[in-house]
C-alpha cells in the first residue's frame, strides 16, 4: 500500500479546511488521499489503528462511517482509537502534570492539543456516544499552560536572587520560556530586563607582549572583540589606550577593567613563531612506471603556529575562571608549486641525430625493452603530468610564460602571481638531456629526447629546451630561497594569521566560558 508524504498531507489538510467546513474538507482530503495513497479507506484506519497512530484512526473511521454509517467494522477501529488514544494520553498527562519542574508539566501541552484535535472531530461529527468535551480540554490546556509559567516565573525569581551571572542565564530562559506561554504574564517584562541584565558579560580583553618581538598581541585585540560580540549576552568594554602587561603582572589592568565596567577579563598571551622556506620532496616515481627514476616537488610555503595561553579572571570575586593554552597553526603556497624529474643517470659525450657538434649530456637510463614514447605515456598517466596533446613524438614543452616567451623571476615577488602562469603552475621539469634505451636489450644504445622543439632548431633546439627548464628549475629554488621574496610572502601571510586566524579561534574557545 502506498503512502502519501507528511508535508503534502498537512498542506492538503490546512488548504481545505480554510475553503470548506471542517469534516468536509478531512473528507474531501481522504476521498483524494485514498485514491492515490491507499488500496481502501478502511485498510488506512486500519493500518493507522495497528500503528498506534490514533489520530489517522479516528480520522479516517469518521470519513468511512460518515459515507457509510452502520459500518461495524469501522465504527469498531473508531472506539478502539478513541480509547487507547483517551487512556493514553490522560495517563502520560497525569504523571507529567505531578512534577514540580516547569519543563516536564508544558510537555502535557502537545498530548493536551492531541486530545483537543480528536475531541473536536468527534463533537463535528455528532459523536456524541463518544462523550467529546473540547471546551473542557481547552479549559484544561490553558490551566496546565498557567501553571508551567508560574513555575517558569518562580524558578527564575529564585535563581536571579543571587545576582551571579550564570543563574541569571537560567533564570533569563526561564522567564523567556513563561512569556511564550502567556505573553501578557504579569511583571515579565521587567523580570526579562533584570536577568538580561544580570546575564550580561562585560569582558575586557587584554593581551601580554608576543614572544616574537616583531608581534604586538594588541593587534588581535580588535578581532577578538568582535567575535565575542557576537553574543547577545556579552558586552565589550574598551578604554582609550591599549598596552600589553604579561600575566600574573597586569600592570593594573584589572582595575582599569573594573573602573569601565567590566566583570570579565580576558588576558591573552602569545607565543608565535613564523617561517618562509622553499619545501622540496623527493619521492619515487609511481611503481606502475617501469623506472627506478624519482620526483622532486618544489613549492614556497610560508608558515606559522602560536601557542597562546589565555586566563579569564572574574573581576567581581577576582577568581580565575579558567587558564588554558591552545595551539594554532596555518600555512599557505600562494597555489603554486611545480615538480621535477630528477637526473638519475650519469653524463656522457654524445653526438645523436643532427646535433652540430657531440656534447656532454644529462642522460636517465631506461630499461632494456622498454619504449621511451611508451615510458612517457606511463609517466604521464602514473603521475598525471599533460602531455602534448598532438603526440608523444614531438616531446614534453618547457615552462613558458603566457606570451610563448621565457620566465622572468624578476618579475614577480609572490608564488601567487607565478600562480597565474598556467604553463608554469603546476609544470613538471625533466631535468636531463636524453633518455638511453636498449629496445632489443642486445647492448646497442639509442637515445630520445624528452624535449621538443621549442627553444631553437632541430636537435639543438631540443637541447636548448631541457637546458632552459633546468636552469629555471634552479632559478625557481633561488628565487624561493630569497630573503627578498621570504619577506613578501611573511609579510602577505602574516597579517591574516595574527590577527583573524588566531584571535578567531581564540574567540571561539573563550565565547564558550562566558
Amino acid at each position: 500500500m502506498k503512502i502519501c508524504p507528511a508535508n503534502t498531507i498537512q498542506e492538503k489538510i490546512t488548504q481545505m479546511l480554510v475553503a470548506k467546513g471542517f469534516l468536509t474538507a478531512l473528507l474531501l482530503f481522504l476521498v483524494i488521499g485514498f485514491s492515490s495513497c491507499a488500496t481502501s479507506p478502511y485498510e488506512a484506519a486500519e493500518e493507522a489503528y495497528s500503528m498506534g497512530d490514533y489520530e489517522k484512526a479516528i480520522e479516517r473511521a469518521l470519513i468511512i462511517l460518515k459515507e457509510n454509517p452502520g459500518m461495524a467494522e469501522a465504527d469498531q477501529i473508531l472506539i478502539k482509537a478513541w480509547f487507547h488514544a483517551n487512556d493514553q494520553w490522560t495517563a502520560a498527562i497525569k504523571a507529567l502534570e505531578e512534577s514540580e519542574s516547569p519543563w516536564e508539566v508544558e510537555q502535557a501541552i502537545p498530548l493536551y492539543n492531541k486530545l483537543l484535535y480528536i475531541h473536536n472531530l468527534a463533537k463535528t461529527a455528532e459523536k456524541n456516544t463518544l462523550n467529546p468535551d473540547p471546551e473542557g480540554i481547552y479549559e484544561l490546556v490553558r490551566a496546565t499552560r498557567k501553571r508551567s509559567a508560574d513555575l517558569h516565573a518562580a524558578e527564575g525569581s529564585r535563581l536571579i536572587v543571587s545576582g551571579a551571572r550564570m543563574e541569571a542565564r537560567e533564570a533569563l530562559k526561564h522567564f523567556e520560556r513563561a512569556a511564550e506561554l502567556i505573553p501578557d504574564y504579569p511583571d515579565i517584562e521587567a523580570k526579562l530586563e533584570q536577568a538580561r541584565e544580570l546575564s550580561l558579560a562585560r569582558v575586557f580583553v587584554f593581551t601580554a607582549p608576543d614572544t616574537n618581538i616583531t608581534l604586538n598581541g594588541v593587534e588581535m585585540i580588535e578581532t577578538i572583540e568582535r567575535e565575542l560580540g557576537r553574543s547577545e549576552l556579552v558586552e565589550i568594554v574598551t578604554v582609550p589606550s591599549r598596552y600589553a602587561a604579561p600575566i600574573g603582572d597586569s600592570h593594573g589592568a584589572e582595575d582599569l577593567a573594573r573602573i569601565h565596567g567590566a566583570n570579565l577579563m580576558l588576558h591573552v598571551a602569545p607565543d608565535t613563531e613564523s617561517k618562509a622556506a622553499a619545501d622540496r620532496v623527493v619521492r619515487d616515481i609511481d611503481t606502475a612506471v617501469g623506472v627506478d627514476w624519482q620526483m622532486e616537488e618544489l613549492s614556497l610555503i610560508v608558515s606559522a603556529s602560536a601557542n597562546i595561553r589565555y586566563v579569564l579572571i572574574d573581576l567581581d570575586n577576582g577568581t580565575t575562571i579558567a587558564d588554558k593554552t591552545m595551539s594554532i597553526s596555518d600555512q599557505d603556497d600562494g597555489g603554486f608549486s611545480v615538480s621535477a624529474i630528477l637526473h638519475s643517470g650519469d653524463k656522457q659525450n654524445l653526438k645523436i641525430g643532427r646535433m652540430s657538434s657531440s656534447r656532454s649530456l644529462l642522460v636517465n637510463s631506461v630499461t632494456p625493452g622498454l619504449d621511451p614514447q611508451d615510458l612517457s605515456f606511463q609517466i604521464s598517466v602514473a603521475e598525471n603530468i599533460e602531455m602534448p596533446a598532438y603526440g608523444f613524438e614531438t616531446g614534453v614543452r618547457p615552462a613558458l610564460s603566457g606570451s610563448d616567451e621565457k620566465i622572468d623571476l624578476g618579475s614577480y615577488t609572490h608564488p601567487s602571481e607565478l600562480a597565474q602562469l598556467a604553463e608554469l603552475n603546476g609544470h613538471t621539469f625533466w631535468l636531463f638531456d636524453v633518455m638511453e634505451f636498449d629496445p632489443s636489450d642486445d647492448g646497442d644504445f639509442s637515445y630520445w629526447f624528452p624535449y621538443g622543439q621549442y627553444i631553437g632548431e632541430g636537435d639543438d633546439g631540443r637541447l636548448a629546451s631541457a637546458a632552459y627548464d633546468r636552469q629555471l628549475y634552479s632559478q625557481l629554488i633561488d628565487w624561493m630561497n630569497g630573503q627578498s621574496t621570504q619577506y613578501t610572502v611573511m609579510n602577505s601571510f602574516m597579517p591574516g594569521f595574527y590577527t583573524r586566524t588566531m584571535p578567531q579561534a581564540v574567540a571561539k574557545e573563550a565565547a564558550q566560558l562566558l
